[in-house]
C-alpha cells in the first residue's frame, strides 16, 4: 500500500466507515463491525437536536459539523486552490450542513486522488499543518474523528 493509498484510505474511513467516525454519530446507523452498518431509527437526529447546545457544551452539533466542513475548505483552497466547482454555502438547516460536509468530503478526496505520490512529501501553504500535504491530509483525518467523538458525546448527554 502506498502512502497515498494509506491517507486515502484514512480519510474515507474517518469521515464515515469507522466507529469514530463523524458521520457516525450523525447519521442513523449502528456500525456493528466487522459486518454492515445497519439502521436504528432511534439514533436519527432531528433539527432540534442538532442545533441544541446542552449544559456544559457551547456548541451544538450543527456547529460542529459547518466547523468540520469550513476547515475541509478552507485548507484544500489554501493548499491547492479554489475548488473547480463552487460548494455553495452551508445553509442553516441539519440536511443542508449535511449536504455541504458532503461536498467539502469529496473535495478532500478529490484534492487526495488528483495528487503524485511524490508531492505528499512537499510543504503545502495553509495557515496550519501545512508541513506536508501528507500531513494536511492526516490531520483532517483525525479531526474527522475527533470531532465525531466530541459529536457522540454530546449526544450521550442529551440522552
Amino acid at each position: 500500500m502506498t502512502a497515498k493509498q494509506l491517507l486515502l484510505h484514512m480519510t474515507r474511513l474517518a469521515y464515515n466507515a469507522d466507529e469514530m467516525a463523524l458521520l457516525t454519530s450523525v447519521y442513523p446507523w449502528t456500525w456493528r463491525p466487522p459486518g454492515p452498518a445497519v439502521r436504528d431509527p432511534a439514533r436519527d437526529l432531528t433539527d432540534e437536536q442538532a442545533r441544541a447546545k446542552p449544559d456544559g457544551w457551547h456548541r451544538s452539533i450543527l456547529d460542529i459539523l459547518r466547523h468540520v466542513a469550513e476547515c475541509k475548505v478552507a485548507y484544500m483552497t489554501q493548499a491547492f486552490g479554489e475548488p473547480p466547482e463552487p460548494l455553495g454555502e452551508a445553509g442553516q438547516t441539519l440536511e443542508d450542513v449535511l449536504a455541504w460536509l458532503d461536498a467539502a468530503q469529496r473535495l478532500v478526496v478529490a484534492r487526495l486522488e488528483a495528487i503524485d505520490e511524490a508531492d505528499l512529501a512537499k510543504p503545502v501553504q495553509t495557515d496550519h499543518h501545512g508541513e506536508s500535504a501528507a500531513n494536511l491530509f492526516w490531520v483532517l483525518a483525525q479531526h474527522d474523528v475527533a470531532h465525531g467523538s466530541q459529536i457522540e458525546l454530546i449526544r450521550d448527554s442529551m440522552a
